[in-house]
């Protein structure tokens, strides 16, 4: 999130203060830990949110995720089916071999490349323009990020696909203040955390349609 190393510290501090049973999890998922989202198969966004997940998924729903990972793994063990696009072809190969490996059969997972230079350019990259015509119950905004434009235009494509009753879940959400003021979701709800493989705390933003 934002702010200046120290800001970062004391942010951290205070939430391990507050959440103390989460040391654990955040000393045994720090990146020094030496462990990838791939390796401990969970999500790289807020731990708020991944509780939320496991509480609200079914092995009924459909699911679409903008990147992939330890999410795509997570997601494997407790839906349907997972519609996954990948931009970054040396992650995809990652996360396609531990899908083998491991013989996981309802992910569908995508390799398209998409450009990052600019709004209109990313929006004509097979990877925008790969997302499959059809509803789901749950879609994940995440994904390579270095530009701020690119998980907002995820996101309000994605807003035409979720079904009623689904939500879309915005990961790093702090950067993308307008999302939040600007949405169809009949509600939103911000869950602020720590998370898997990172030092700080962060948002991750869950929106109810």
């Amino acid at each position: 999130m934002k702010g200046n190393n120290a800001t970062r510290l004391f942010r951290l501090g205070s939430y391990l203060l507050t959440h103390p049973h989460e040391l654990f999890f955040y000393a045994a998922n720090i990146p020094l830990a030496g462990k990838s989202p791939i390796e401990t198969e969970l999500p790289w966004i807020s731990l708020s949110a991944i509780k939320f997940l496991k509480k609200y998924l079914n092995d009924k729903m459909v699911v679409f995720e903008w990147g992939s990972g330890g999410s795509t793994l997570f997601f494997s063990r407790l839906v349907s089916k997972i519609v996954s696009i990948e931009s970054h072809l040396y992650w995809f190969d990652l996360v396609k071999s531990e899908i083998e490996r491991k013989n996981i059969i309802n992910v569908d997972l995508k390799y398209r490349e998409g450009s990052f230079d600019s709004k209109s350019k990313f929006m004509e990259s097979d990877y925008f323009k790969s997302f499959p015509e059809e509803s789901f119950d749950l879609i994940l905004v995440d994904g390579y990020d270095v530009q701020a434009f690119v998980r907002p235009a995820c996101f309000y494509l994605s807003e035409k696909y979720i079904k009623k009753g689904g939500v879309i879940i915005l990961d790093d959400s702090w950067r993308y203040p307008e999302i939040r003021e600007n949405n169809a979701a009949k509600a939103f709800k911000i869950l602020k955390s720590i998370g898997p493989d990172r030092y700080g705390v962060t948002t991750t933003d869950v929106y109810f349609y």
